[in-house]
């Protein structure tokens, strides 16, 4: 038995010896060649060319892409900007997909892409904005009461929904409006979105 035991560990350890000789063989070889393949030296020029016109091939995919998200932004901006779907509070992203003729994932990855907003901030940013427009109309009103017409289902929702898109609670920016308003000052709804 010990003499096959001692021969198997000979053959393990000549065999672990050919591949350390293999791989420093292929790191000197690299090294003075200058070369990054060993056994298709020949036809390493030929393969590395193939990979910069891959890359640029990638490269020009991602471009398509781009404008083919742009697209879809552009249908899903017409579509806020004409029909005002965001004013309906059970408004969903497939909803809007079927509408702008595509699925839920390019509508997503195109709105993040141009305003670094998931889809729900984007369709809070945009009731937000009518909030305020309406609230600017009539400042009489209660911006409360307007965040129930524009889609709002709970005022501790729509208080952290205001801040996060002017920076101010809906009472402080309301007073702050209102007081501008009385000293006759401009005031404009995109100077206040975040």
């Amino acid at each position: 038995k010990y003499p096959n035991m001692l021969h198997d560990v000979e053959w393990h350890t000549l065999a672990i010896s050919a591949i350390l000789a293999a791989v420093t063989f292929a790191f000197g070889h690299r090294v003075i060649n200058d070369s990054l393949f060993i056994l298709f030296a020949r036809h390493e020029r030929r393969i590395v060319e193939s990979m910069k016109i891959s890359h640029v091939e990638v490269a020009n995919d991602a471009a398509k892409e781009g404008g083919l998200y742009r697209d879809v932004y552009d249908r899903v901006m017409s579509y806020f900007e004409e029909h005002l779907p965001y004013l309906n509070s059970e408004l969903t992203i497939n909803d809007v997909g079927k509408v702008v003729f595509t699925n839920k994932l390019y509508i997503s990855k195109a709105i993040t892409q141009y305003t670094g907003r998931n889809f729900c901030q984007f369709v809070n940013y945009y009731r937000i904005k009518e909030i305020c427009a309406e609230y600017l109309k009539d400042p009489k009103k209660e911006i409360r009461y307007l965040s129930e017409q524009y889609g709002f289902s709970s005022q501790s929702n729509f208080s952290i929904v205001f801040k996060y898109n002017t920076g101010f609670t809906p009472g402080d920016w309301s007073r702050m409006v209102k007081a501008k308003l009385i000293n006759n000052e401009k005031v404009d709804v995109d100077d206040y979105l975040l």
